[in-house]
């Protein structure tokens, strides 16, 4: 079981690093806003998704898809359209923060709400946590036994939520030695990448019903 744990926490830290997708995008928006608690919660939420595919596909979930592939291009067409309203939010003209700017009140229960919502509207990462599993079966750490799915999920969670915690750390630590005008910079670029990876969604949306 410990074992099970220890090679979920580290897929979930180390998956999570590269700062490319629409979870991390908002993680370091919220931070480079000041409104680190909103961060945690949304990578809690989608923490507890990703563990949860991380789950069903060391149970083999992953073969669902293949029965039912027409799942897959309908959450990219969905993905395409939230990301893009995000994106769109994100990059528009705003005023650069002020040092005496106070952050938002954020909801928690809305900003945990928004994290799991982003990546249960990806049942893709049930592939990507499949082949996660199946690398790690490969080197005969663990048996892929039901036994072993909870615990190898409950590292998962933990691991992707210690990234994006330690993340947010490192950024409100650093954050004061940027101007508000680089800072404001900063969050229209995300939301620029948010733009693109939704385009890339709609792209493989449409691709899907051009080929079948």
């Amino acid at each position: 079981m410990l074992i099970a744990i220890l090679l979920g926490f580290l897929s979930g830290w180390f998956g999570s690093v590269p700062v490319a997708g629409p979870i991390a995008a908002l993680v370091v928006t919220r931070g480079m806003q000041g409104r680190f608690r909103a961060g945690a919660y949304i990578a809690l939420g989608g923490g507890v998704v990703e563990a949860a595919y991380a789950f069903l596909a060391f149970l083999g979930f992953s073969t669902f898809l293949t029965q039912y592939p027409v799942i897959v291009p309908i959450s990219r067409g969905v993905a395409a359209v939230v990301l893009l309203v995000l994106g769109i939010v994100f990059a528009r003209p705003q005023s650069a923060p002020q040092e005496s700017d106070i952050p938002p009140r954020d909801s928690a229960l809305g900003n945990f709400a928004l994290g799991a919502w982003i990546c249960a509207i990806n049942p893709t990462l049930i592939a990507t946590w499949a082949a996660v599993v199946t690398t790690v079966h490969a080197f005969d750490f663990i048996d892929l036994t039901s036994s072993q799915a909870l615990p190898f999920a409950l590292g998962a969670c933990l691991g992707i939520a210690g990234w994006f915690l330690t993340l947010l750390w490192l950024i409100r630590r650093y954050r004061e030695r940027f101007s508000p005008k680089v800072l404001a910079r900063v969050v229209r670029g995300i939301g620029v990448v948010l733009m693109v990876v939704a385009f890339w969604f709609a792209w493989r949306f449409v691709q899907y019903f051009l080929t079948s």
